[in-house]
């Protein structure tokens, strides 16, 4: 099981405790929040959190830098 993070307010959780995000596009219910990892549901291993980090990551930069991701 990953960490378990107090992020309170607007944030939106799954029934199991994951933090609710966009599974394309990592997007959390709070404009410009972007997650991914092993607080976010799917699999639980370094490499798949690396892995969706690093995705987030990018598509983070992209919304940033004005990159209309529809």
């Amino acid at each position: 099981a990953g960490e378990r993070v107090e992020l309170g307010g607007e944030l939106a959780f799954t029934p199991d405790g994951s933090l609710a995000v966009d599974e394309g596009t990592g997007c959390t219910s709070r404009p410009w929040v972007f997650a991914g990892g092993d607080l976010t549901p799917g699999p639980k291993t370094v490499l798949h959190a690396v892995a969706a980090v690093v995705v987030v990551a990018g598509i983070a930069l992209a919304v940033r830098v004005g990159v209309d991701l529809v």
